[in-house]
């Protein structure tokens, strides 16, 4: 009779991994019909196809930043749309598609990782798959550029793992764990603060192992891996990778952006796409934090182990509060949590509670967040969608209300773009490219005159602004007002810039005839 041990002991072993899978496509599947947000994804994927649909540009991803005029190097993120180009363009369903596979290998390896922490089977499952359902993830999933975090807790977390792997004596671990520190550096800069946490373990969580080599070398062997990326990273960023940005968040500011991290991360309920300061209320992080604290001096088996959780949550935090300005206002999307979640549940892992009682919320979160997670992905579907949620989430926001008039403008919805630049100018009247997009919006809406008095506006503030100079003569040339198209025409000339060959030889005929030929604007 055939021996069946072996195989119900392969299936047990992979039912966990099974289990996880299945919680990740249930919540994310419908995503793979979404299309692009418009943020950032277009200049990733839309813009860059020329670049990343070839494979041979694989090496030159590592000699350039993500982003023009950035201080961001992540060549991995690059290669992995590189590698979903190959197979389908700039079809986003490929992009979301990979989106759930890595979150499903990230949960995965958030159980694995949980596992030789020391933890039961039954609790790190259930800690992967509330993970893998929590809401404060979903950013990362349902957002094609969120992938770069999804990376990044999965070469942290192998990295760790294969860590504690290697103080157990393994030698091929250890070394492993220095090439996945490696790839969490190419492919976000927060992997930087992860030497500190594998001493941090080392020394105060599990003393006396069997180091395959030294405390000492291992920390040269930090070093050193931790140099060859500043040294790929000068190479491709130049004077941008030692440049340091001009405004930031404040002390005080950091302080309250890591308060409603926290609260998300305990309390993910309305949960918005593109946070700001100025919307976002401190008391859940705030309750969130006292509670935490309250559970590590009170509800603790092991105290260590916890505060090396709370650790673990706040580090990879720390790069995201040295952030700097960009387009005028800083976001704290919930994408940037992704990695620390791993934390929460390290934090929580020494519960001093009966087993049932941990069943039981385990057995009430994990509906409650699914259902949490799968209700909030319609924002994610398209540009529309996505921008209308963020400024729903930071109304006090301008930012937003502009991009938000340009999204509907290019989505052909005049009335509604009209709507939110005039709300937006009656807060800046002078701002030259809100002037130019009303003016462009009109002009789309059919009301050249009206467009024509807002591009004035933007000349007013900016009398060498050379679209408007354009936009201006070409709706001269169109009322037959050939002499005031001579004059815009003659600043275009007078400033070097390119002029439309209509409009050229429209006000080149009138100098010499005086007489107007017709054109349409």
């Amino acid at each position: 009779m055939k021996d069946l041990s072996g195989e119900n002991l392969t299936g047990r072993r992979l039912l966990p991994y099974a289990c996880i899978l299945a919680a990740a496509v249930l919540v994310y599947f419908r995503t793979v019909f979404f299309g692009f947000t418009w943020y950032d994804d277009n200049l990733l994927i839309v813009d860059s196809l020329p670049f990343i649909s070839k494979l041979s540009n694989i090496p030159a991803a590592f000699t350039q930043q993500v982003f023009a005029n950035t201080h961001y190097y992540r060549p991995l993120l690059t290669i992995s749309f590189m590698l979903n180009a190959a197979i389908a363009g700039a079809s986003p369903f490929i992009y979301h598609l990979s989106n759930i596979a890595l979150h499903a290998c990230a949960a995965m390896t958030l159980f694995y990782f949980l596992r030789l922490w020391g933890h039961i089977t039954r609790f790190a499952l259930a800690a992967a798959l509330l993970f893998s359902v929590h809401p404060a993830a979903g950013q990362a999933v349902a957002w094609i550029p969120g992938r770069n975090d999804i990376l990044l807790a999965i070469f942290s977390l192998l990295s760790f793992s294969c860590f504690m792997r290697g103080l157990t004596g393994q030698r091929r671990a250890f070394w492993l764990h220095l090439l996945f520190y490696f790839c969490a550096l190419l492919t976000k800069e927060n992997a930087a603060v992860l030497p500190g946490l594998l001493a941090c373990y080392a020394f105060y969580i599990r003393p006396g192992g069997r180091w395959p080599v030294s405390p000492g070398r291992t920390a040269w062997l930090w070093a050193a891996v931790t140099f060859a990326w500043l040294a790929c990273r000068w190479f491709a960023l130049g004077a941008l990778s030692g440049a340091a940005p001009a405004a930031g968040l404040s002390f005080l500011h950091s302080f309250q952006a890591a308060l409603t991290y926290i609260g998300r991360a305990v309390f993910p309920y309305g949960l918005t796409v593109m946070p700001v300061l100025e919307n976002m209320s401190l008391a859940p992080g705030i309750i969130a934090a006292v509670l935490l604290t309250a559970f590590i001096c009170c509800a603790s088996t092991d105290r260590r182990k916890s505060v090396f959780g709370a650790a673990w949550f706040l580090a990879f935090l720390l790069p995201t509060m040295n952030r700097h300005l960009s387009a005028g206002f800083i976001e704290f999307g919930d994408h940037r949590i992704y990695t620390s979640l791993a934390g929460l549940f390290l934090l929580a892992g020494d519960a001093r509670f009966p087993a049932a009682a941990k069943t039981a919320a385990a057995a009430l979160l994990l509906p409650l967040f699914a259902g949490i997670s799968f209700s909030r992905l319609p924002v994610f579907q398209d540009s529309v969608s996505f921008w209308e949620g963020a400024l729903k989430g930071s109304p006090s926001s301008l930012v937003l209300r502009i991009k938000l008039g340009s999204v509907y403008l290019k989505a052909g919805r005049c009335p509604q773009a009209l709507a939110q630049f005039s709300a937006a100018l009656e807060t800046r009247p002078d701002d030259v490219a809100l002037n130019m997009n009303m003016g462009n919006c009109l002009l789309a809406c059919g009301d050249a005159v009206r467009a024509a008095f807002f591009w004035e506006k933007a000349l007013t503030a900016d009398p060498g602004n050379a679209q408007a100079l354009r936009n201006i003569a070409l709706f001269y040339c169109s009322k037959n007002n050939f002499r005031e198209a001579a004059r815009y025409v003659e600043k275009l000339l007078a400033a070097g810039e390119e002029v439309n060959e209509n409009i050229l030889a429209d006000t080149a005929k009138y100098r010499r005839t005086q007489r107007p030929v017709s054109r349409r604007f």
